[in-house]
């Protein structure tokens, strides 16, 4: 019969009737010693696949750390191979810019050469155009003074046939004055040198 007033927690007679049998002890004793081993057992299976699974996640974890770490390496190859490329693409731009100042350069040299060069001819035609024009203007002069002279000279041809009645000098000095009329309001600036030559080489006379 059962205690209704014993509170919780107190053993019932039958426990107490099991505990106080050596027999029935040993059996609960063993039957717990059992439990707790298979409990401990069970523990160790956890424990072991708990560990199993942790060394799984540990070198899972590890390979992905690797990984990463390859990958940091290969990002900071890749990096430093991007700065070398950076770097040889500024010096290319820098010798390229060096090159676009000099053909600049060159170019405004040459245009101001181009430009030195007309201005010279420009001096030059100038200057050629100035002589030429001098050459006429002496040529011309030095006609007319040759004319001037072979006047004078057939004036004074003149007196002598006048004076000393020779023929030859009378022949000669109508042939100076046919001469000298071929000069007589022409034109002499285009005349060439040979074409002057004959007439400076007349004005030589011996009387």
């Amino acid at each position: 019969m059962e205690n209704s007033d014993a509170g919780p927690g107190t053993p019932t007679p039958e426990e107490i009737n099991n505990f106080l049998n050596p027999v029935k002890v040993f059996q609960v004793c063993s039957e717990k010693i059992k439990s707790l081993e298979s409990e401990l057992e069970r523990a160790k299976i956890d424990a072991k696949r708990q560990a199993d699974e942790n060394k799984a996640k540990i070198l899972k974890l590890s390979k992905k750390a690797i990984n990463q770490e390859y990958t940091i390496k290969s990002f900071k190859l890749s990096l430093s191979a991007k700065e070398k490329e950076l770097k040889a693409t500024e010096k290319k731009y820098e010798f390229a810019k060096k090159v676009m100042e000099c053909v600049k350069n060159t170019s405004d040299l040459r245009e101001k050469f181009l430009l030195d060069v007309v201005k010279n001819a420009e001096i030059l035609s100038k200057t050629e155009r100035d002589s030429l024009n001098s050459v006429k203007r002496s040529k011309v002069n030095l006609i007319t003074e040759v004319i001037k002279l072979r006047k004078e000279n057939n004036k004074l041809k003149s007196k002598i046939s006048m004076s000393s009645g020779l023929k030859s000098i009378t022949s000669k000095k109508q042939k100076e004055d046919q001469k000298t009329k071929l000069f007589d309001g022409k034109d002499l600036s285009n005349w060439s040198g040979s074409q002057i030559k004959p007439i400076i080489d007349e004005t030589n006379v011996n009387f």
